[in-house]
């Protein structure tokens, strides 16, 4: 299983991680990431209208039972609830498109994705074994051996994440993969005994 091992690291090495190999794969991510944001904005424009069109009829039913048309409270319920989950839904929709805003492109430089290739590098050839096969499954998902060919196949978006993450502020946040980030002084310390 050690040659297997072998094998893959080496093959990930020389045709995914390689910069000039990298590079390419990740243009064509980010330009189908763009043309995604596209799509979502403009899904995010329909929905608005529609929610302004939403809010306008439980503004209508709010002023037909202040005006006393409505007479039936039950009936009144219902639409009340019928229209304001349908307003709900459409700010949850909203919400999710927005979530996904635009991939900042200028965190694609030869710089960050050496520097991704490098640390990738170094995690695959990790001391520990444990550390380097979870490493491993973040990059492969699927393994294939055949009789004259191995095939390794992984989300290219892992690829992605892992190079703009090389290149954000690290004042930003702190990286889950860092050890040892919290401070030595707690900001609510105990009272000493």
């Amino acid at each position: 299983m050690h040659v297997l091992d072998s094998i893959v690291v080496d093959n990930l090495e020389d045709r995914i991680l390689a910069p000039k190999r990298l590079e390419p794969m990740l243009k064509t991510i980010l330009d189908r990431a763009r043309n995604k944001t596209t799509e979502n904005a403009e899904k995010a424009k329909e929905l608005r209208k529609k929610l302004r069109g939403t809010e306008a009829k439980i503004e209508r039913l709010y002023a037909a039972i202040a005006d006393g048309t409505i007479g039936d409270t039950d009936m009144f319920r219902r639409s009340m609830a019928q229209v304001e989950a349908e307003r709900d839904e459409t700010l949850r929709i909203i919400a999710a498109l927005e979530k996904h805003r635009d991939v900042p492109c200028h965190l694609l430089t030869k710089r960050n994705i050496e520097r991704f290739a490098a640390a990738a590098r170094a995690r695959l050839h990790n001391e520990s074994a444990r550390l380097r096969k979870g490493y491993m499954r973040q990059l492969v998902s699927r393994i294939e051996v055949g009789d004259r060919q191995i095939r390794v196949s992984g989300p290219e978006s892992m690829l992605a994440e892992g190079v703009l993450d090389s290149g954000s502020d690290p004042t930003a946040g702190v990286p889950s993969f860092v050890q040892g980030w919290w401070a030595v002084r707690d900001s609510n310390p105990e009272p000493t005994d």
